[in-house]
């Protein structure tokens, strides 16, 4: 008689191989070697016989209708999962990256260039009085830049003419960290073009200037 079978392999358990045994039994004397081959594979509910290696196989001979099996050794199964368990694992923390750290660009210092301040009603020190001598720097800019275009006819001025503007009058505490940034904002306002680091007054910024004036006059 020759049986085996091959069970399944379950997810995360063992493998359970049944051995393959061969026995030559006289008639009728079948159902005593089928109890001695239940008892020589019967697994214990803690404790699992295993055969030493090469002893796959148990020979049993019934010629008493009795049946002997290889020697075995005790092994202590592995704890197997079931299939609606969950192993709980903890996730490795992880690490923030690291934040750039922002560069501080030191912004070009402005130079003195040269002007001709002049003397007069044409000077720079009577245009800026005429336009009642401004406190802001929005003001201040656009005064110059009126200066520059009606008594210098000199259209594109930069920070450099400013900056030395500022220093002829007596305005070097006022001076901003960005010098270029008032020059932003009057282009913003449409009283002038800020491009290529030159700014242009327009005729909207000359007449904000004029009103300057003759606001002064009337007062």
């Amino acid at each position: 008689m020759t049986a085996s079978r091959k069970p399944e392999p379950r997810k995360g358990g063992a493998k359970v191989r049944f051995v393959l045994v061969e026995a030559e039994v006289e008639e009728g004397n079948l159902g005593e070697i089928t109890h001695a081959i239940a008892s020589a594979l019967r697994v214990a509910p803690q404790r699992m016989m295993i055969g030493p290696a090469g002893a796959n196989r148990a020979n049993v001979s019934a010629s008493g209708g009795t049946a002997t099996a290889a020697p075995a050794m005790d092994v202590e199964p592995e704890a197997i999962p079931n299939d609606d368990s969950t192993i709980e694992t903890e996730a490795a923390p992880q690490q923030a990256a690291p934040s750039k750290s922002r560069v501080k660009r030191d912004l070009p210092k402005p130079k003195i260039v040269p002007v001709e301040f002049g003397n007069g009603p044409d000077s720079l020190e009577e245009f800026v009085r005429a336009a009642g001598s401004p406190k802001g720097l929005r003001d201040r800019y656009l005064v110059i830049a009126a200066w520059f275009n009606e008594k210098r006819h000199v259209e594109a001025i930069d920070v450099n003419h400013v900056y030395t503007c500022f220093k002829q009058l007596g305005w070097a505490d006022a001076v901003p960290n960005n010098v270029s940034d008032p020059f932003w904002k009057l282009h913003k306002i449409d009283l002038g073009k800020y491009a290529k680091n030159q700014f242009v007054i327009n005729q909207i910024g000359l007449n904000e200037v004029a009103k300057m004036t003759s606001e002064l006059v009337s007062a």
